[in-house]
């Protein structure tokens, strides 16, 4: 019989279509280059919404859509004013709801986030716990984990290049956010890259 091709999910914080970007344009290419290679069966989960897109949810109900007419891409409604930036979770359950189904709907061989941004770290838990088996991989863009700088890890006002990240040195970039909620930040973010294969 045939051999079952490799399904791997591949999700990206925004679709190039919709807003073209560097990170977004690579896990795209990425996604064509497995679809061409025949060797795979590749799915593409963008993240949608304001301000990239105008279209507000798609249907009363669910956070997901078709994108345009390859039946391996979708698109997933998150609302920006749920997210937040300092912690990188969304504030939202409702969208997890969609993406659990999604996930069981498919049921993909490997996860491979390209992004968590206006998704949030927490997807990361849910795939665990939704698909406990399915390994987990995750690119890093930029460092956003570790730097509350756009990822970038370079100091706010001097623009030099930061060496190493810590709560007393993030702190003196972000004089108002304390090295205690650094710190916190820190752990959240850690306690969810950890499910990370």
């Amino acid at each position: 019989g045939e051999v079952r091709k490799l399904k791997v999910l591949l999700v990206s914080h925004n679709h190039p279509a919709i807003r073209p970007g560097g990170a977004e344009r690579y896990a795209f290419e990425l996604y064509e280059a497995m679809r061409d290679s025949g060797d795979f069966e590749p799915i593409f989960l963008a993240r949608s919404g304001p301000p990239d897109s105008a279209v507000g949810r798609y249907h009363d109900g669910t956070f997901l859509a078709a994108a345009g007419d390859d039946p391996n891409q979708y698109l997933l409604y998150t609302d920006p004013s749920d997210y937040d930036w300092f912690y990188g979770r969304s504030r939202s359950k409702r969208v997890g709801g969609s993406l659990r189904d999604f996930l069981l709907a498919h049921k993909p061989d490997v996860i491979h986030f390209q992004h968590t941004v206006r998704i949030g770290y927490e997807a990361i838990r849910l795939c665990r716990n939704t698909l406990p088996d399915v390994p987990i991989v995750y690119t890093l863009h930029e460092f956003r984990p570790i730097c509350n700088h756009s990822g970038q890890m370079v100091r706010t006002g001097t623009n030099a290049l930061c060496t190493e990240s810590s709560p007393r040195r993030c702190h003196e970039c972000f004089p108002q956010i304390s090295p205690q909620s650094f710190f916190m930040r820190e752990r959240f973010i850690h306690s969810h890259l950890e499910l990370v294969d």
